[in-house]
């Protein structure tokens, strides 16, 4: 489709150095210009199932920078097919970059109140909403099913897992954390690292997740408290330290998901909690495209 296969460089810095410890980066923000990272492989099945079915129109759900719904989008065109976005909040004016390219590419976007946004398909605005479409194809918030499980745990199929100890990778919806620890081979150790506020609710999710994809690994943690105030959120500490790491390290991050978990393996690192010797595989999820939002301003 898009795929090609994503570069794995080693990263260098003084505090690894010093604590013995390796880090890989898996680059999948470089599959595609558009499609990066982990959205490419949550949608490439879901996408086709649609196609495969006659379905003309994908449905899916997003705030007003989602990731998801910007590569939904570009998928959609590419392929023919209709798409929709039902947006979280209201529709301001003028959009901002990520709901404008969704327009450019021909996504119609639906705001619904956060109340029924919460309820998804369990709200009767939206059921209805879903109803007025012909020959859908629903795909939950973040491409959160098995599908997108699924496609997710490809993330590691070209990997050399025996490399490594730890695989870190961020963690939304869960969806990709899914995929990976679905994929990992018993003794990599898979880290999630919650963009969101108060995600204690994700253990549970990805527990029924893998269990709805046939997995019983139990290898898996999450970090919790690198969500810098809740999701979409920053604090000075993260600005300098995506900064930073750009400046010197020739390495770009977004500040709503790979900032976020990137600054916290260096701090688990830097504690200790990732122990001398280890060997860590960071998987960057793209969405560089968020960095639009301003937070870094």
């Amino acid at each position: 489709m898009y795929f090609v296969d994503p570069p794995i460089s080693q990263f260098t810095h003084p505090l690894l150095d010093a604590k013995q410890v390796t880090v890989h980066i898996k680059h999948d923000e470089q599959i595609h210009p558009v499609v990066s990272g982990n959205k490419l492989y949550k949608l490439k099945r879901n996408i086709a199932f649609a196609q495969e079915h006659n379905l003309s129109t994908v449905i899916s759900f997003g705030g007003a920078y989602s990731n998801h719904l910007h590569a939904l989008a570009f998928m959609g065109r590419e392929r023919n097919l209709k798409t929709v976005g039902i947006l979280r909040g209201e529709l301001i004016y003028p959009l901002n970059p990520t709901l404008q390219d969704c327009v450019d590419w021909g996504m119609k976007l639906i705001p619904v109140s956060r109340t029924d946004y919460r309820l998804k398909v369990q709200s009767a605005a939206i059921e209805a909403l879903i109803a007025s479409y012909e020959n859908t194809w629903i795909i939950p918030e973040g491409g959160n099913n098995d599908l997108g499980r699924l496609g997710a745990a490809e993330m590691l199929t070209t990997v050399e897992q025996s490399q490594y100890d730890f695989c870190v990778v961020p963690c939304g919806t869960g969806t990709t954390c899914t995929g990976l620890i679905r994929q990992a081979q018993s003794h990599l150790h898979v880290i999630g690292v919650a963009a969101l506020k108060g995600a204690s609710w994700l253990r549970d999710d990805i527990a029924l997740g893998l269990k709805s994809i046939g997995s019983d690994n139990k290898n898996w943690s999450l970090e919790l408290d690198a969500h810098f105030s809740g999701f979409g959120k920053v604090k000075p500490e993260l600005v300098t330290f995506i900064q930073e790491m750009e400046r010197e390290y020739k390495l770009e991050l977004d500040p709503v998901y790979n900032g976020k978990a990137f600054w916290a393996l260096m701090k688990r690192i830097e504690s200790g909690l990732i122990p001398k010797g280890s060997r860590v595989l960071y998987i960057h999820t793209g969405g560089l495209q968020g960095v639009r939002g301003g937070l870094m301003s």
